[in-house]
């Protein structure tokens, strides 16, 4: 029974992964409550699963503190508010706190909204970690990915090719700027950057394996589309990171390449590579690439007049108010008006996020939760950097191409958040979550025997001395 129950709920998490991004990106609030809905039965499953078996979750002890650390001041700072906002008067009205000194939320509501997704959030992190140190899953879960982002990416370069103004069932609605099922190119850039480095290792491993048409027959074009859209898309910013992935993926296997370029395989290499730019070609036409060749027009008029750098002044001001604790989680929005009033005309309209994902958490959590969530997020990365890195045999190559993915896949982010909002966005944060969890997984991930390790060794460093009466190895792992 608790068997069944551990398979179901990571399959349910599974389809949450195929769920966010083709939800609106998890960007309305009945898509939001959705996906909160989901990860809670996901996790609600789970920890029934551990109780049926008698057992607490193997997890990090560093991360279930700083997680415990975060969901605590999240949550006191919900408990001692010190004010409700009124969306009709657009004034916030003071509230009975019961510790009027210390720190506490403007804005109840908004945080306890936000708190709400940040508890799930911290669940999933948890629950990826055990369900990332199983081979097996690590495969689902790659595959999962897969099936999301290249059927969102295609979904979003048919639209192109239609000419379609918004996504086909919002009749009566434009947004010229929308890709796939995001109505912000910046989120829709993201999100492939998200699964680019996922779908491309798969692609690797099946060309590195044989018997495995079928899975190239799959890969092959989920890269090729992902690719295309990152290119079709109109985020500039999105596109060079793409660039950056691209570029790190190739040295990533570069020995591959110099070995095949080496022992004869120079003109194999060049034919698949000049198919693979045709390919893609052919897709960014199809597309309609003068859309985004015109977004890149206006970078220059954007790098001598940008609103953004006016918020993020206006943000780093609002720090100074914040203090230690923040604001209060989800609290940007109804705050920056009362600070960037006074600027004028220099910036205008309404900022839901500051375009600065790090700046924004300072303001809505304080110097200490935002160090609790740079643990997390930069604590994952690190951890895959590491695992990837690591060539001693403890781990397959497999498995490292699995944390390299969720490395990439965390970097290009991070990046991204220096000059938009990635962080903020429920489908991408969910990912991130994942992401993260990937990376921690690898402190618990199961090592490869000694004895395989050994093997793996003295095929890559064989004995010097040619007398040796031992036979040398005959295969190679990993």
């Amino acid at each position: 029974m608790s068997g069944q129950l551990t398979a179901g709920s990571r399959w349910l998490l599974l389809a949450t992964l195929i769920y966010a991004p083709w939800a609106y990106g998890c960007t309305r609030a009945w898509a939001i409550d959705g996906l909160n809905a989901l990860i809670a039965a996901s996790c609600l499953l789970g920890f029934i699963a551990l109780a049926l078996e008698r057992r607490w979750p193997r997890l990090p002890w560093g991360l279930v503190t700083v997680a415990g650390l975060l969901a605590a001041q999240g949550w006191f700072m919900v408990g001692n508010a010190h004010g409700l906002y009124d969306p009709e008067l657009h004034r916030f009205v003071p509230i009975q706190s019961w510790w009027e000194q210390a720190p506490g939320t403007i804005d109840r509501t908004a945080s306890a909204r936000a708190m709400t997704r940040v508890f799930a959030l911290l669940g999933v992190l948890c629950f990826t970690i055990d369900l990332a140190r199983e081979p097996v899953w690590r495969g689902r879960l790659s595959w999962s990915i897969l099936v999301a982002g290249a059927s969102v990416v295609a979904f979003g370069l048919i639209e192109r090719i239609l000419g379609a103004p918004m996504p086909f069932w919002e009749e009566g609605r434009t947004a010229g700027t929308f890709f796939a099922t995001y109505v912000y190119h910046g989120n829709a850039g993201s999100f492939i950057n998200l699964a680019l480095p996922v779908i491309a290792l798969l692609t690797i491993r099946a060309f590195r394996q044989q018997d495995s048409d079928l899975q190239r027959a799959i890969c092959v074009p989920a890269l090729l589309v992902t690719v295309a859209g990152a290119f079709v898309n109109v985020s500039k910013a999105a596109t060079l990171i793409t660039c950056g992935l691209l570029l790190l993926l190739a040295l990533s296997q570069a020995r591959l390449l110099a070995h095949l370029w080496s022992n004869g395989g120079r003109g194999r290499v060049i034919a698949v590579a000049g198919a693979i730019v045709l390919a893609l070609a052919m897709l960014v036409s199809l597309g309609g690439w003068r859309l985004a060749r015109d977004r890149w027009a206006q970078l220059p008029r954007l790098l001598q007049d940008n609103p953004r750098v006016a918020a993020a002044r206006i943000t780093r001001s609002m720090i100074h108010d914040s203090g230690w604790m923040g604001l209060g989680p989800g609290t940007f929005e109804t705050a920056f008006p009362h600070y960037s009033n006074p600027a004028g005309e220099s910036i205008q309209g309404i900022w839901r996020y500051a375009h600065q994902d790090y700046l924004q958490t300072v303001v809505e959590w304080g110097w200490i939760g935002a160090a609790c969530w740079a643990v997390l997020l930069f604590g994952g990365l690190a951890l895959a950097v590491a695992a990837f890195r690591n060539r001693s045999g403890v781990l397959d190559r497999q498995t490292r191409s699995f944390y390299l993915a969720a490395a990439l896949g965390l970097g290009a982010t991070a990046v991204h958040s220096l000059v938009d909002f990635p962080f903020q966005i429920a489908s991408l944060q969910f990912y991130l979550i994942v992401y993260a969890g990937i990376g921690w997984s690898s402190l618990l991930t199961p090592r490869l025997p000694s004895s395989r390790r050994k093997r793996l060794r003295s095929h890559r460093f064989p004995p010097n001395n040619s007398n040796s009466s031992l036979p040398p190895p005959t295969s190679a792992i990993g």
